[in-house]
């Protein structure tokens, strides 16, 4: 996450809205086949993959029920996360 926040400077997580930013950062990642011939690169796009959606999954729960975190199994994950590993 702090990489993350790093890469978008003053804009802030809280006004992330679209897998445009998303994708760019995890974009990133990835690595040619000369500086990471096992492709380990995609591990690390899937992981960072992974506690983005996490995380935003988090945030828009906990903002759209009133600042109390619902339970977990009620979640709903926001659309601009839905990015396939």
């Amino acid at each position: 996450m702090i990489s993350f926040s790093m890469y978008l400077g003053s804009l802030g997580l809280r006004h992330v809205d679209n897998k445009v930013q998303i994708h760019s950062f995890l974009d990133t990642k990835i690595k040619t086949v000369e500086e990471d011939p096992d492709g380990k690169w995609i591990t690390t796009w899937n992981d960072y993959l992974s506690r983005l959606k996490y995380f935003f999954r988090w945030l828009h729960n906990c903002e759209s029920v009133n600042h109390s975190i619902a339970d977990i199994s009620e979640w709903v994950t926001p659309d601009f996360v839905h990015i396939k590993k």
